[in-house]
């Protein structure tokens, strides 16, 4: 579409032309907060935990986006802390058999000390 074209169907639409540069604007702006949202997430996809944060002076502070990026920094807290809590199980799990484990080894020798003595004592009376 021509500029011309553009400007004569946005007169018709009744539309100043400010408004519809601040419209334009406007969307640049999400778009941008929109890829580094995306950015984010791929770092969260891979591990590495960050809060996000909107360039809340370009947006309204009703603005949809903004409730979206309050509730994204919620999740990855959430996410954060499920994590500590999984990881803080597993090390109780671990030091949990690692216990039971040498528990094990201990029984184990004994049982091979009275079996070695309960040889001896056999070989003893068969002599």
């Amino acid at each position: 579409m021509k500029q011309d074209d553009f400007l004569e169907a946005v007169k018709q639409e009744g539309l100043e032309l400010e408004e519809v540069l601040e419209k334009v604007d406007e969307l640049k702006s999400l778009n941008s907060q929109i890829g580094k949202l995306s950015k984010i997430t791929e770092l969260i996809a891979s591990g590495k935990y960050f809060s996000y944060y909107p360039n809340s002076h370009q947006l309204s502070p009703e603005h949809p986006f903004l409730k979206l990026a309050s509730n994204f920094n919620k999740m990855v807290k959430e996410i954060k802390q499920y994590q500590n809590f999984l990881e803080d199980k597993i090390k109780e799990r671990t030091n949990a058999l690692e216990q039971k484990n040498n528990e094990l080894k201990i029984l184990l020798e004994e049982v091979n000390g009275l079996k070695k003595q309960q040889d001896k004592d056999y070989y003893l009376t068969l002599a």
